[in-house]
């Protein structure tokens, strides 16, 4: 398992769908909070990257709030 904090791009989605020998599943987490010093990377950041992963109907991998 990796884990690490990253804003997901477009081409990511045709990346991932190249995968077929390997089940990918990725987990978004969101706070909310907005204290840097609690949590250092922004929440609209997963949030969004969580919408742009889960659009496409069809995908060889998951994705979970």
């Amino acid at each position: 398992m990796f884990t690490y904090w990253h804003q997901m791009k477009p081409e990511d989605i045709d990346r991932l769908n190249r995968l077929h020998h390997v089940k990918v599943t990725m987990l978004f987490t969101y706070s909310g909070i907005d204290n840097k010093d609690i949590e250092p990377y922004p929440s609209d950041v997963a949030a969004e990257s969580l919408k742009l992963m889960s659009a496409p109907r069809e995908r060889q991998y998951r994705t979970v709030l």
